[in-house]
């Protein structure tokens, strides 16, 4: 057990970086908003209630189970974990990087860097050697837990690159298979009698998240112990416990190296007491069968994963039975997408709106009817939502403004980087999401697209959001990207990037015709149309409307 000291009886100690300041911080302990624990407490919990209950089940890249683990089997693996990292040298506050498929390991591999006072820092399992050698650089990692395999290519060889393995100062474990320079992960555990526990320390980063660096380099968003306990556990009590399914048996599809892996698999999971189905290659089919065989109750991911359940899966009530909750973490969501989810799978379908720096800050949930539909949910109680105009005025209902957010939920900066921190924080609190939304006078909020995502054509701004929404209505659309090119007279035209259902075919006419129909001014058509097999995605689905754009700079450098 870790040992928890209150915080009046405590010198608070954040980290180098941090906008919260320790008088706040000491505030938000004495107002309830913050607590005394430690996320590794989650498991302590857990496995208190149900110890022999599943707590992680491991799906292959075949779809076969390939191994269960209670509670007390992933409780007491965590603190072999924890007694292996301390053996190693690794202090409170020292960073372990982890590079694991999605696996009931993973689980404990989690919850021992957490008993160990350590922070977590994920790197999805596809990323490549520059993004392993960047991320373990910029987040100092002492220890780097990679898994030596995935779907029988070898992790270690290819995503590893010599810098990393020859780095005195990084120890690396590999899960699977030994290899030569590196410790196995079976040899890391050491007895549980062997562990140490250490004292809770709330204001310790738990996870340095980063972000999907699309633009840029990631950045280290700095997420503490405090701030993802509030995150996590107000989000569920946002949704409702039990309308995640009870006992809830949630699939994690979302690579556990990303946040929305992370958050809403290992730590939603075991902190509702259910059981986490990792998943460890996507494919639509295999997706389905997973959540008949296994009696799933619920999901979180981007849209991408329920249109590919939908209409390449061939996911209905009838052949899963026991869903109750569909939860759809992306913006701009594909507003029909909720109502055919609906009406397919008859359970409860609702959005979710986050970021690595909020995990989730305004969500929907069961019951909310045409809210849930037609937005992306109300604020969760820990959140304060600010819509601004470029004054920075507070937009008026139903006009689009720059999404502004604040709360005990939120990280406390990005590690290392205090100008990219000073860049999107205020002095108040507020951050800079980067993201355009609206709000209704029912009090719910929809995400409009990016900042940077807007095309002005000709002075006007188009509604890429309205238009994305409109064109996955056509009966031969699956998934719609509408992105900005350069033109020499209007300054910006619109090109939609579509993928079709297999077998049918569409033209920009076609496309025309449709919207025409559907109402849509003409200004705010496309001039171009692009039908490819697949639009590039991040690790959580999101379409990486940055490689998009890129493809047509490059057509048009060619050209010139």
């Amino acid at each position: 057990m870790n040992i928890s000291t209150p915080s009046a009886q405590r010198s608070l100690s954040l980290p180098p970086g941090s906008v919260v300041t320790e008088a706040q911080a000491r505030a938000r302990f004495e107002s309830g908003e913050w607590s005394d624990r430690s996320l590794a407490q989650f498991l302590g919990d857990a496995v208190a209630a149900h110890p022999d209950r599943i707590a992680a089940i491991s799906i292959d890249h075949n779809g076969d189970a390939v191994r269960e683990m209670t509670y007390a089997e992933i409780d007491l693996m965590s603190r072999q974990v924890a007694a292996g990292l301390q053996k190693m040298g690794v202090k409170p506050r020292d960073v372990v990087t982890v590079m694991m498929t999605n696996c009931a390991e993973f689980v404990a591999v989690v919850y021992g860097i957490m008993r160990a006072g350590a922070t977590y820092s994920g790197i999805p399992i596809t990323y490549g050697a520059h993004e392993v050698e960047v991320m373990t650089r910029k987040a100092g990692t002492k220890v780097l837990i990679v898994s030596r395999h995935l779907a029988g290519k070898d992790i270690l060889s290819a995503a590893v690159p010599a810098e990393v393995r020859d780095n005195p100062s990084i120890t690396l474990v590999v899960a699977g298979p030994a290899a030569e320079g590196a410790l196995s992960l079976e040899d890391m555990l050491q007895p549980e009698s062997d562990f140490t526990p250490v004292p809770v320390d709330p204001l310790a980063i738990a996870q340095l998240g980063f972000t999907s660096g699309t633009t840029s380099e990631p950045k280290a968003v700095m997420n503490l112990q405090a701030t993802l306990d509030v995150v996590v556990r107000g989000w569920a009590a946002h949704v409702g416990h039990d309308s995640y399914g009870t006992p809830v048996r949630n699939l994690v599809m979302s690579p556990v190296g990303h946040a929305t892996g992370f958050m809403w698999g290992p730590l939603l999971t075991v902190h509702l007491g259910g059981t986490a189905v990792l998943v460890e290659k996507w494919s639509p089919q295999l997706g389905a069968r997973i959540i008949a065989d296994t009696a799933i109750t619920t999901m979180v991911g981007s849209p991408t994963f329920l249109i590919d359940l939908l209409t390449t899966g061939g996911l209905t009530r009838s052949t899963a039975p026991s869903l109750k909750l569909v939860v759809v973490a992306g913006a701009p969501i594909p507003r029909p997408l909720m109502r055919e989810a609906e009406t397919v799978l008859g359970c409860d379908v609702i959005p979710a709106w986050g970021m690595t720096e909020f995990g989730i800050a305004i969500s929907g949930r069961p019951g909310l009817g045409d809210i849930n539909r037609d937005s992306d949910g109300i604020p969760v109680a820990a959140a304060q939502v600010s819509i601004r105009d470029v004054d920075d005025r507070e937009s008026l209902d139903g006009v689009v403004g720059n999404l502004w957010l604040r709360g005990a939920g939120m990280f406390v900066g990005y590690y290392g980087q205090e100008d990219a921190t000073r860049s999107q924080l205020d002095g108040e609190g507020w951050f800079s999401t980067g993201d355009t939304a609206y709000r209704s006078a029912n009090g719910s909020i929809t995400i409009a697209g990016r900042t940077k995502d807007i095309i002005i054509r000709g002075g006007e701004n188009i509604p890429v959001a309205m238009v994305e929404s409109l064109i996955f209505q056509h009966p031969s659309v699956t998934e719609v990207a509408v992105v900005g090119y350069p033109d020499p007279r209007l300054g910006e035209r619109a090109c939609a990037f579509v993928r079709l259902r297999p077998d049918d075919t569409l033209d920009l006419e076609g496309l025309r015709t449709f919207l025409t129909e559907a109402g849509l001014a003409r200004r705010y058509f496309p001039e171009r149309l692009e039908v490819i097999d697949e639009l590039p995605k991040t690790m959580s689905g999101k379409i990486r409307k940055v490689d998009l754009r890129g493809s047509l700079a490059h057509e048009r450098d060619t050209d010139d």
